[in-house]
């Protein structure tokens, strides 16, 4: 810096109109950019003022609405708060980043910070299945912005004291999930066919057994071992 370079220090009320601009932008434009996302966290951890008590926590939810941020996902705020408190050692760690959103960059850092991330099949049952209650909270359209934002912080919170990432752990319980339908559907259809064989008479049965015996070895000998 040189001895004529002067730092312009910009007050709350310039911080938060910057901000909304930043954000009126961000929306206009299909090319994200990054100093947008800065510019709108700067303005509101100003809304957000200082503590993490509930109550304030709420007084930020109606702040948000009063000027014009609360139609920005309550996660993403969070994310965009964390990159204004971090803007520095982001720039650092993350030179030439591709990324432009505060959530995927916040991802990026977490990464380029720990290393390699947790498996996360060596977490236990409760910590995974707490991350991934806080996620859904968090995350559910339904949830006041009050409560999403406490629980998007404490998720954060273990996601970074485990190094886990989220979108592995959305990943690998929309896996999961798929797979218990398929054996629940497998399930069902089993005790739909067992119900309707009971109606079938005996002779039948035997009929459809043995052709199918015919044409499968294993099912031949099988029932010989059986029978």
């Amino acid at each position: 810096m040189t001895a004529s370079a002067q730092v312009i220090v910009l007050n709350d009320e310039q911080i938060i109109r910057a901000g909304q601009r930043a954000w009126t932008e961000e929306k206009l434009n299909q090319q994200r950019a990054l100093h947008r996302w800065h510019e709108i966290g700067k303005a509101l951890l100003v809304g957000r003022g200082s503590g993490e008590s509930q109550k304030k926590t709420k007084a930020f939810g109606v702040w948000c609405k009063e000027h014009g941020f609360d139609d920005i996902k309550s996660t993403v705020r969070s994310d965009a708060i964390w990159l204004a408190e971090n803007w520095d050692e982001v720039r650092r760690l993350l030179h030439g980043v591709q990324q432009t959103h505060p959530t995927h960059i916040r991802s990026a850092y977490r990464k380029a910070k720990a290393g390699p991330a947790i498996d996360t099949s060596k977490l236990t049952d409760i910590e995974a299945d707490t991350i991934r209650k806080l996620d859904r909270l968090a995350t559910h359209p339904d949830t006041p912005a009050a409560e999403a934002a406490i629980a998007a912080a404490k998720r954060d919170e273990m996601l970074d004291r485990f190094n886990v990432d989220i979108d592995e752990m959305r990943e690998s319980a929309e896996a999961n999930e798929a797979e218990d339908n398929d054996r629940a559907d497998i399930r069902n259809r089993l005790e739909s066919i067992a119900i309707r064989l009971e109606q079938k008479p005996a002779k039948w049965l035997v009929d459809r057994l043995l052709a199918a015996a015919v044409k499968d070895w294993d099912l031949l000998v099988s029932l010989q071992k059986e029978l």
